[in-house]
């Protein structure tokens, strides 16, 4: 990020204090994450822990653990979305629910950019944000309520016109030489 705040109007490199990128992850509900994949050594940021629903002391930063907060449900699909990123040496977005034991359900989205190793030849490691998203899903799922009900309303009233269409006809072809 640049500011024009020179006298002259060239531009100085704006770099954010630790309390500021602090401040932005905790107003985004955000963290952020580094994997190493040559040690699967992972590194997160304090904000981490409470969006998976662990405990830094009983849960130190890990794949395991990350692997363990995420829903049974979605593990599969979230691993092998991941591993086809790896493989590519591509970025990632990833969306999981978290594990049901672990508090109240909440959506999570990952995004996760590759760096290559010194020789460019494979990924070293990933580093990323994770940010809680539960309120955009209920959000999306308040629509598709909404959608569906519209939906049901409109087969039902288009039912309704179509038997009074019909209705109509009937009494219509009843009366021959009313209409003209």
């Amino acid at each position: 990020m640049c500011s024009a705040d020179t006298q002259d109007g060239s531009f100085n490199r704006f770099t954010p204090s630790d309390a500021s990128v602090r401040l932005a992850l905790h107003a985004a509900h955000a963290g952020i994450w580094e994997w190493d994949r040559s040690s699967n050594r992972n590194q997160w940021s304090d904000e981490v822990w409470p969006l998976y629903g662990l405990s830094p002391e009983v849960h130190p930063a890990s794949y395991d653990s990350w692997l363990f907060s995420i829903h049974p449900g979605d593990r599969e699909r979230v691993l092998a979305l991941i591993q086809q990123a790896c493989d590519r040496h591509e970025p990632f977005e990833a969306e999981w629910r978290t594990h049901p034991d672990l508090g109240p359900p909440r959506w999570i989205l990952s995004r996760g950019e590759p760096s290559l190793s010194s020789d460019g030849g494979r990924i070293a490691n990933y580093t990323g944000i994770v940010m809680d998203i539960t309120s955009r899903k209920q959000s999306e799922a308040a629509i598709q309520a909404l959608n569906a009900q519209l939906e049901q309303r409109v087969a039902e009233r288009t039912r309704a016109l179509g038997e009074s269409r019909r209705l109509l006809q009937t009494m219509l072809d009843g009366m021959p030489g009313l209409i003209g």
